[in-house]
């Protein structure tokens, strides 16, 4: 609605208007200056002493009409109208100056003109003012609507209230959903009522505090509070609150943010980190973490028990604590700067695996631990904050590489029996096993010899045993295996074990360069092991050094008998080389000279003129890539110092293209003042005769097994068969005497009985058992000429139709054709001819038909054939009991009887189908089968058709 004042200025307006001479002229004056403001203002003028309509002041806006006189508006924006009812009072007033000055013009016409000039410049000043003011209209529309679109899109919950009541004017979309109310719901409501009753404390408090801020100014603070829905359900939110004018008023605007999933994010990371700090905790690597200005803010027990500190006594500290003094692997002193963990934050890089030795105040010793650093950033940086560090004790590790190398020491000059006895004694000593022997395997033989050991004190005496059943036998295997107790029932057989009273046994497998077995290191004990791991090292350390002197001493072995047969002078080392056609070389490590014999170019095919220039590399240049590597590895042991001497097999490129083996082996003579090698000198050993000897017996070694197997094969299809023979006989006795028992107890009942129908049934069951007793000595007879080789092949051309004819018609009787028919499959042709041995294909049908009525309690028996190129292949098809597929593979092994023998109605001999197929066999054909447990069995018959 209007208010009192607005119409009482505008009935004034119209009031003046109306009165004022040369009315139109003012009214187009008037109406020109504000006509143009869009949306603003828009004049209509109706007027009885007017001549036609003119425009006059009336005022279209938004909300609502009234009708007064003359005079028609509308209002639809109240705020708008009063900003603008501001402007026509200015507007009166000026024009009431102005009618005032055009009275005093007309009282003065001299001054008319002078007044008319300044009736124009104040025209154009109010017309200027007039579109300052359109635009200031439009800016201030523009900046609403901007506003508005804001407010109703914005993500977050905004809710305007009132600034002192605290009463709702407005939401959006985004407070609606939040709520679950509508907005006339939530218009009009106070803001406590949108928070749990049990937050009222808190929620009054916190409008107060942001009232304060936004009316002082200072800056907001955001704070977590809950809302509840139309449901009751309670949602965490975050609020801001900021000042603004909404339709001329002072209104407090809150912005609510969702952070349920926030919170329940933050509930996931503190249970993660509770997980974390468990994990952290209990790991059973050290770990500590160490802040970028070097101090240790964190550390969980396993790293305080290997360093031997209390928490006190880490935390807080930094790197450079004077009483941890840490060493490298040479023993040296190590800097702070050059920690794993200092090094991780300077360069911002991981470090691994880095090798130190921790002093231990409380036990003045040293941990050796590898130490692994992993700096950590924050978003957006690029220098670490922090670094995270995990020590792994290694001080057992190192203690044992210790003894290692002062044990290689103690053997580097002994060879043979000696070294492998020394070997033996250091293990069985330091790991404290009872035995420790190397084995070298007999693979011919299939068993070890003892060629070094020592137990009980004392080295052991020869040793060989068979490896069957023995924990050696898997260990050959290449398979290093440990049983660290009860290890005489895990192998029983092992007589061995039980005499020597061993508990726990560890073998590992020693190998040649071509992965092949050829011995084995063994540890026994009397009491069950618990060092398993630390032997399994030991074990594993000195299998390459006892293989190499294995090689060695087979070697020397070949240069003895080289030596030998050239009759050269073991005195003199130049001789041995000439005598056994070895070539010699020698090397300068730091330039890469070198320098070979005749002999050395002369293996591979050519001479030295024909190889130079001549360094290192054309050892490199004829060298096998794929030994290189090997080669380079056993080099670098011996600069090492953890070999004495190298050596290796390796494959050169021969002139003529081939490969030769050679036996490589030298010694650095010669060592720089800072301990690097400097001089080499060495032999080549053409071993190519030997390699392939070697190669030519593991063959020979494969074919044997193989052969073995397919004896051991026979063997058992041996005894199997004469198990089966043994069965066999003891069944046809059974079998024989089953229906002559039959038939002698009837024939004795038949001279005394008088009655006809007993005597009938007397008389068959007389003549079944006969009937059934000459098809058991019928297949005995045949299997018998089939064994002797009396059956000859005896071919002849006949039409296989009439065959089958003959066949079909043989079981017609009436035992036969009770409930199962007979028929010939016929589509094919019935003039078809063959070439083979009629008997015998008779008698393999009439086998088959025979067998498929017993296993056919009722259906169909088809018998058929089909033509190919060379063959015939023949078949015999029922819808019988069929064949469990486990036993399809035996039916024709002799004297089988499947399971189902007992389900039929004719015993048989298992002799049967075995006939058939030696039958088939000595016609040059093949039989087959195709059969399921009670879906039917079909026979197939391929025979050769010598002419057709």
């Amino acid at each position: 609605m209007i208010n009192e004042k607005v119409l009482g200025q505008l009935l004034l307006m119209q009031s003046v208007l109306n009165n004022l001479p040369n009315k139109d002229s003012i009214f187009s004056f008037v109406c020109s200056g504000l006509k143009d403001i869009p949306g603003v203002l828009q004049v209509y003028y109706t007027h009885k002493s007017l001549k036609s309509n003119k425009e006059d002041v009336c005022f279209e806006l938004k909300r609502a009409t009234n009708h007064f006189g003359t005079i028609q508006f509308k209002i639809y924006d109240l705020d708008l109208f009063n900003s603008y009812i501001a402007y026509l009072e200015n507007f009166m007033f000026m024009l009431e100056v102005i009618l005032e000055e055009r009275e005093q013009l007309k009282k003065i016409s001299a001054h008319e003109a002078e007044l008319e000039t300044r009736v124009n410049e104040r025209t154009k000043d109010l017309k200027i003012e007039i579109e300052e003011h359109k635009k200031a209209v439009i800016a201030l529309k523009k900046s609403e609507s901007q506003f508005r679109n804001f407010f109703e899109n914005a993500a977050d919950a905004l809710i305007l209230a009132e600034f002192d009541s605290g009463y709702i004017l407005d939401v959006n979309i985004a407070a609606t959903n939040l709520m679950d109310l509508s907005r006339e719901e939530l218009i009009g409501m106070h803001q406590s009522e949108l928070h749990p009753k049990s937050t009222k404390k808190f929620n009054t408090e916190t409008y107060s505090i942001h009232k304060n801020e936004v009316e002082n100014n200072k800056p907001i603070i955001a704070v977590e509070n809950k809302v509840i829905r139309r449901d009751g359900t309670e949602i965490a939110v975050e609020i801001l609150a900021s000042k603004v004018n909404y339709k001329g008023k002072k209104c407090l605007l809150g912005t609510f943010r969702d952070i349920t999933i926030r919170k329940q994010s933050n509930i996931k990371i503190e249970e993660s980190e509770k997980k974390y700090r468990q994990l952290f905790e209990n790991m059973s690597q050290g770990a500590f973490y160490q802040s970028a200005d070097g101090i240790l803010i964190d550390v969980n027990k396993a790293a305080l028990e290997m360093l031997g500190l209390s928490y006190d006594q880490f935390i807080g500290n930094t790197s450079s604590h004077p009483d941890w003094n840490v060493i490298g692997p040479d023993g040296k002193l190590l800097i702070p700067e050059k920690y794993a963990s200092m090094l991780a934050l300077r360069t911002g890089t991981a470090v691994t695996n880095l090798e130190m030795g921790v002093f231990r105040p409380k036990t003045q010793d040293y941990v050796w631990i590898i130490a692994n650093a992993i700096p950590q950033f924050k978003p957006g940086e690029t220098k670490p904050y922090q670094v995270f560090v995990t020590l792994h004790n290694i001080t057992e590790r190192k203690r044992i590489e210790d003894v290692l190398k002062s044990l290689s020491t103690s053997y580097a000059s002994l060879k043979g029996r000696e070294f492998f006895e020394t070997i033996s004694k250091h293990i069985a000593s330091e790991m404290s096993l009872d035995y420790v022997f190397v084995g070298q395997l007999n693979k011919k033989e299939n068993s070890i010899s003892a060629i070094g050991g020592y137990g009980k004190g004392k080295p052991l005496g020869e040793i060989s045993y068979r490896i069957k059943n023995t924990p050696c036998e898997k260990v050959i295997d290449n398979k290093l295996c440990i049983y660290p107790s009860n290890v005489q029932s895990i192998f029983p057989k092992d007589t061995l074990l039980t005499e020597m009273g061993i508990e726990a046994y560890i073998g590992a497998p020693l190998t040649d360069n071509e992965n092949n077995s050829v011995g084995l290191i063994v540890g026994l004990h009397s009491k069950p092991i618990t060092n398993s791991e630390t032997i399994k090292h030991f074990f594993n350390y000195f299998r390459d050094r006892v293989v190499a002197e294995m090689q060695r001493d087979l070697a020397e072995e070949k240069l003895i008998k080289e030596k030998i047969r050239t009759e050269v002078s073991e005195a003199k080392l130049a001789n041995i080389i000439d005598g056994t056609l070895a070539g010699t070389w020698e090397w300068n490590i730091q330039t890469g000279e070198t320098n070979f014999n005749e002999r050395w170019a002369n293996i591979i095919g050519y001479t030295l003129k024909e190889l130079e220039p001549i360094s290192i590399n054309t050892w490199q240049k004829f060298s096998h890539p794929d030994d290189l590597e090997k080669s380079n590895n056993e080099l670098q042991k011996h600069f090492n110092n953890e070999i004495a001497n190298y050596e290796n097999e390796s494959r050169m490129k021969h002139k003529n293209g081939s490969w030769i083996w050679v036996l490589d082996r030298g010694k650095v003579s010669k060592w720089t003042d800072d301990g690097k090698p400097l001089l080499m000198y060495g032999t080549h050993l053409d071993i190519t005769e030997s390699k392939n000897a070697e190669i030519l017996i593991t063959d020979k070694n494969a074919e044997l097994k193989k052969t073995n197997k397919k004896l051991k094969k026979a063997k058992d299809k041996a005894e199997e068969s004469d198990r089966l023979k043994t069965s066999f006989l003891a069944n046809m006795s059974h079998e024989i005497r089953t229906p002559l028992n039959s038939i002698m107890g009837f024939a004795s009942l038949l001279p005394n009985e008088v009655k006809k129908q007993l005597i009938d049934q007397y008389s068959q069951i007389i003549i079944q058992n006969s009937e059934q007793l000459v098809s058991i000595i019928d297949s005995i007879v045949l299997y018998s000429k089939l064994q002797t080789g009396l059956f000859v092949y005896n071919p002849k051309n006949f039409v296989i139709h009439d065959l089958l004819l003959d066949i079909l018609n043989s079981f017609k009787l009436p035992k036969y054709q009770k409930n199962v028919q007979l028929r010939i499959n016929d589509t094919t042709n019935k003039e078809l001819q063959i070439t083979t041995d009629y008997d015998k294909i008779r008698q393999i049908l009439t086998n088959l038909t025979s067998n498929a009525f017993k296993y056919t309690p009722s259906g169909l028996i088809t018998i058929g054939y089909t033509t190919k190129n060379q063959s015939i292949e023949l078949y015999i098809q029922d819808s019988g009991i069929g064949i469990p597929s486990k036993e399809r593979k035996h039916i024709f092994d002799r004297f089988y009887r499947g399971s189902n023998v007992e389900t039929s109605a004719i015993r048989g001999t298992g002799l049967g189908l075995s006939i058939v197929k030696e039958l088939v066999e000595l016609l040059g054909g093949t039989i087959w089968v195709k059969s399921n447990k009670g879906t039917g069995t079909t026979f197939f018959i391929d025979i050769p058709n010598k002419k057709s």
